[in-house]
């Protein structure tokens, strides 16, 4: 509002200048030019009131997961289906890395011209892997001469993992930490064939568990419950310490996380990702059994908060006594206990 003061003011000074030269000079050209002065700013207004209506501005979505060498790419598409064009347009917005946040805001001006579709790209640096994110909030216009502005509620956002960049790992050596599995969410776990116990059936129960002597006897629907497996699998915990000043020694833990899982997974092994929740004060697991469900485990271990990321002396104790044989990721190497 306070750019337009000024092109009002310019505007308006620009009226009484051709006003007096008008009484002084009465000259037919300067009559119509002073008319057509006072008649501009109405038929502006009007007019831009009317396209701003016709003015539709959509992102496409990013992919879940970009290599590191990769820059974010955003597109943009500017369609303006009215018949006056829309010069001065500008939309804030704000990109980050959830490990470093930046509330800094920045701006897109661009222009929509009359029965158009424009796509714009938005290139991004990043400097180091996590979650970048964009937010595109509301869009400003105005009138060919600047005398009025216009307020278009919008708002897009849209994230986008980063992933780490492999390093060697030929020199860490692993062990699998017992891990108790489903069945049913395992690629090597199963049911043993020793019988825990025989209970009421339950919704979800299967029915070749039904233990039918025992439900013919008592009348009513009766399972057997098996005992588990303890199936080993590679347990993986990266600490990673947030803040301005741990670029470096979050790149690190990220990247020989990321390496060490994608190497085993390629080997054909199940890995587990872990973290501490806070809330829970509980140790959660992530699953990965593939290159697709590698690149989700990357996202979601983004999104954790960063309090949950951290790992004092005694949580790490107490992460060995529940799973003894954990690796625990540092930037300056792997943590395990023979």
């Amino acid at each position: 509002m306070k750019k337009n003061i000024w092109y009002i003011i310019t505007y308006v000074l620009s009226v009484l200048v051709i006003t007096l030269g008008t009484l002084f000079y009465r000259q037919p050209v300067l009559t119509a030019l002073l008319l057509l002065m006072l008649l501009l700013p109405v038929l502006s207004i009007i007019l831009c009131s009317i396209s701003v209506g016709k003015l539709k501005v959509s992102f496409e979505t990013m992919p879940v997961a970009i290599s590191f060498e990769n820059r974010p790419n955003i597109k943009m598409t500017v369609e303006n289906t009215g018949l006056i064009p829309l010069l001065n347009c500008v939309m804030g917005f704000t990109f980050k890395n959830r490990y470093f946040p930046n509330g800094k805001s920045h701006e897109i001006v661009f222009a929509a011209p009359a029965r158009s579709r424009r796509r714009y790209d938005l290139n991004f640096d990043v400097s180091v892997p996590g979650l970048f994110e964009f937010e595109a909030g509301d869009i400003y216009t105005t009138d060919m001469l600047h005398l009025v502005t216009w307020k278009i509620p919008f708002v897009a956002r849209m994230a986008t993992a980063i992933l780490p960049e492999e390093v060697s790992t030929d020199n860490f050596e692993l062990k699998k930490a017992a891990l108790e599995e489903d069945a049913e969410n395992s690629l090597t776990g199963e049911l043993s064939r020793e019988v825990r116990q025989i209970r009421e059936y339950a919704p979800g129960d299967r029915m070749r568990d039904m233990h039918w002597k025992q439900t013919a006897r008592l009348d009513e629907p009766m399972v057997r419950e098996f005992e588990r497996m303890r199936e080993k699998f590679y347990v993986l915990y990266p600490v990673m310490e947030v803040g301005t000043k741990a670029a470096d020694f979050v790149y690190k833990t990220l990247s020989i996380w990321y390496s060490l899982a994608e190497k085993l997974i390629r080997q054909g092994e199940t890995i587990f990702t872990i973290f501490y929740d806070t809330e829970s004060r509980s140790f959660e697991k992530i699953r990965a059994a593939s290159e697709d469900e590698l690149i989700r485990t990357v996202y979601e271990l983004y999104c954790i908060p960063a309090e949950n990321t951290g790992a004092s002396e005694e949580l790490i104790e107490r992460i060995r006594e529940e799973i003894p044989d954990v690796v625990v990721i540092k930037s300056d190497g792997l943590e395990q206990k023979a």
